[in-house]
């Protein structure tokens, strides 16, 4: 079981993660319209907008794709995926709201859009995220590894524990310094 989705083709785990989008917009706009109207279930005011379940999903994943998110390694994620969704979820955001406009039907919240590209940016963003904490703790784990001190919690510390961790031997414990003003922080 813990091995499971990294054992799965490339393209497969790409169609995965198609698959949680297509899961996670609909959610997300259905979230937008419950936060905006303080109804969990606020199918009467949602019910003229129907069709934007499905063309969020699908207008998603096709910006999310151009943007290269489903060509990003989860383990290696890191700024570029964030300012991708970051980006993504702007853009479906304004693709809303200029369709809702476009589509002239009468009380189209305006703060859906914005409550969208929030709530998407955390759904979207949770999944690589989620799944990167699975590598981390159980593909790529610390036992059979040695555990060492790294002296310095510099710059060149810093970077020696970053490569430490991707290493097969050896998992970073502690950093030792002299500079009393690093001690008690987190790197």
């Amino acid at each position: 079981m813990n091995t499971l989705y990294f054992s799965l083709s490339r393209s497969n785990k790409k169609l995965l993660f198609v698959g949680f989008d297509l899961i996670a917009l609909p959610i997300a706009l259905w979230s937008s319209f419950a936060l905006r109207f303080s109804d969990p279930w606020p199918f009467e005011r949602m019910a003229p907008f129907w069709w934007m379940f499905l063309a969020v999903p699908i207008i998603g994943v096709y910006l999310f794709a151009r943007l290269g998110l489903y060509r990003a390694v989860i383990r290696f994620m890191g700024q570029e995926t964030t300012i991708a969704i970051l980006k993504g979820v702007i853009l479906l955001s304004l693709t809303l709201y200029t369709l809702a406009h476009l589509s002239a039907i009468p009380g189209f919240p305006r703060s859906i859009p914005i409550n969208l590209a929030i709530i998407a940016g955390l759904y979207v963003s949770a999944t690589r995220f989620v799944v990167r904490a699975y590598y981390k703790k159980y593909i790529n784990g610390n036992a059979g590894k040695e555990s060492v001190l790294i002296y310095g919690a510099g710059d060149a510390g810093s970077q020696l524990s970053m490569t430490l961790t991707n290493a097969k031997d050896f998992y970073p414990v502690a950093f030792l310094d002299d500079d009393t003003l690093l001690h008690g922080h987190s790197i």
